[in-house]
């Protein structure tokens, strides 16, 4: 929540915060502002806050993070994070660290930084030798917003051409990561599955 944020969840705005949790060693604080349920926004701005701890030298024995959602928790994973390692962002929630490390949320853009961890980080065991032939069609008929009302028409312009198909919701993040990486081309409507 943002500091001038009306919202009565918003931590500063509260009387009391309690005594909080103790931790001990460095605490890594990396939750955005309410964006985090967002899969494009968490990616974008959430997963390069990782490079920036790396880069700094910095290595928290806990991380604040949000992991309420299963994509959250499968990047957390591949970034080989342990689960006793990660706390839920909460704004109820107060923790006391003997250090606590914060990055910066304009280094949390997207730029050439956070593409190449990125793509460093999350497809290394996934890059295509050869991608010649696999064409990729990301549907989006099962998640309601942006979708195409004419799906079935693009399709069957699209077959023909050797475009298969994916509903990505029903595909595991590395099997997604795999995908992409071994497709020659790929087409959908803008949304997060393109992220």
């Amino acid at each position: 929540t943002g500091f001038a944020s009306d919202d009565k969840r918003n931590p500063l705005r509260r009387r009391y915060l309690g005594p909080g949790r103790r931790l001990s060693g460095t605490l890594a604080v990396l939750p955005t502002a309410n964006l985090d349920w967002n899969y494009y926004h968490w990616v974008i701005q959430v997963l390069p806050r990782f490079a920036l701890l790396e880069a700094s030298g910095v290595a928290p024995d806990n991380y604040y993070v949000s992991c309420s959602h299963r994509f959250q928790r499968d990047f957390l994973r591949l970034l080989g994070i342990p689960e006793d390692r990660w706390l839920p962002a909460n704004p109820y929630r107060v923790f006391s660290a003997e250090s606590v490390a914060v990055t910066s949320w304009q280094c949390a853009q997207t730029s050439k930084f956070a593409a190449d961890f990125l793509f460093d980080r999350f497809t290394g065991p996934y890059r295509a030798q050869d991608s010649r032939g696999l064409r990729v069609f990301v549907t989006r008929r099962r998640r309601g917003k942006r979708t195409l009302v004419n799906e079935r028409a693009v399709l069957s312009k699209l077959a023909p051409l050797g475009f298969r198909p994916y509903v990505l919701e029903k595909m595991s993040l590395p099997a997604q990561i795999e995908l992409f990486c071994n497709a020659e081309m790929i087409v959908g409507c803008h949304g997060a599955g393109l992220t």
